[in-house]
């Protein structure tokens, strides 16, 4: 894996990314897995930082959050989306030690989001939700 900055983005790179949404954000969608594991190899940031789809792709859920579908859902479509996938990436954040609700508090704390798409929605209610995750937590 080469982490070489390139000046026309074809190689994943961490140069100068601090910030995971660095990796989304700069990155072609199929190289923001490898971008951001390779900032957590380097030490930009750590994987507590990192909002467990984009940490555990292979739990199911990197290209809904990569992608903009997550941002007009409905309540019950993210939910029918994310919800197969929950234990998948709790038990992958415990397998490594971390508390993925630090990041993703809707796979922690998934009872205060029920109902709820926290990326599209009335924002009282996902306040709330960060509410009930932070009290949670």
């Amino acid at each position: 894996y080469d982490t070489t900055p390139t000046t026309d983005k074809t190689t994943p790179t961490t140069a100068g990314t601090l910030y995971w949404a660095d990796c989304v954000y700069g990155q072609p969608v199929e190289k923001v897995a490898s971008c951001i594991q390779a900032g957590v190899d380097k030490g930009d940031f750590t994987k507590d930082d990192v909002p467990a789809p984009f940490l555990y792709p292979k739990c199911g859920l990197f290209d809904y959050y990569a992608g903009n579908d997550i941002y007009g859902d409905s309540a019950d479509a993210y939910h029918r989306t994310v919800d197969p996938h929950v234990a998948c990436i709790t038990a992958a954040g415990a397998a490594d030690g971390i508390n993925v609700g630090s990041s993703s508090p809707e796979f922690a704390y998934a009872d205060c989001f029920k109902g709820l798409n926290p990326y599209n929605g009335d924002t009282d209610a996902i306040g709330t939700a960060y509410a009930c995750a932070s009290t949670n937590g």
